[in-house]
């Protein structure tokens, strides 16, 4: 059983070494879980009729034998890659689309989390998500509203950053969000390191010296090129 990396950077690499939204990253690698599509379909011909003909109508492309879960688990958690909204779409125009349905694979993955992995409960982290954006009613949502086709009756948990209220309060209504604010980052001049510091240093100094001091700007060109190939960067 795989422990939970203590480190965000290790999380991330765990992540991409496994399928992720990109296809080009993702050519060749077995996914680590997936759900079939006799099941899927099972599912959606479960749901009302008029969201049974909105998938129809907008998703014509031929969903896989088997459709892979992007994400990792350890234990009895599992940190999945929410997938887009839409496959070969423009990512951003459509994050927001009222209009456009999410394709079969998007529901298979909340599928998955619900009746495979079998989850008490979701936390969505990073603001914002799409599920909340998703077609249907904007308050009261019903069962022929895609947030609610996707998560269902899960708890969900959301950590959102309290200078978005607006946004936040848009998780709440239409996904059924229990807001957890964080203050923002705190902010402060990044500046230079290591060698890129000192080469700062020597450009100002050179620039400086160049008409009044001639000899010591040649000096500093030697320093220059000298920290250049010590750092590898020419």
């Amino acid at each position: 059983e795989e422990k939970i990396p203590e480190t965000g950077d290790e999380l991330i690499r765990i992540l991409q070494a496994g399928i992720t939204n990109d296809a080009e990253m993702s050519y060749g690698k077995t996914p680590e879980q997936g759900i079939s599509r006799e099941r899927l379909f099972e599912m959606i011909g479960a749901l009302q009729e008029v969201s049974q003909a909105t998938l129809a109508k907008q998703w014509t492309h031929e969903v896989a034998d088997s459709v892979p879960v992007a994400g990792k688990r350890f234990g009895n958690i599992f940190i999945g890659i929410q997938p887009q909204r839409g496959f070969g779409l423009q990512t951003q125009a459509i994050y927001h689309d009222p209009a456009l349905s999410p394709p079969p694979e998007y529901l298979a993955f909340y599928q998955w989390i619900r009746e495979d992995f079998d989850a008490h409960a979701v936390i969505h982290f990073g603001k914002h998500g799409n599920l909340e954006w998703l077609p249907g009613r904007s308050v009261a949502l019903g069962s022929d509203d895609f947030p609610q086709i996707a998560l269902k009756t899960l708890p969900n948990l959301y950590p959102f950053i309290v200078n978005d209220p607006g946004e936040g309060a848009q998780a709440k209504r239409r996904s059924s969000a229990v807001i957890v604010d964080h203050l923002t980052p705190p902010l402060t001049r990044a500046g230079l390191y290591e060698e890129l510091d000192k080469a700062e240093r020597l450009l100002e100094e050179h620039a400086h010296c160049e008409t009044l001091y001639p000899e010591r700007a040649h000096e500093l060109e030697h320093e220059i090129e000298h920290l250049l190939e010590h750092a590898e960067w020419s």
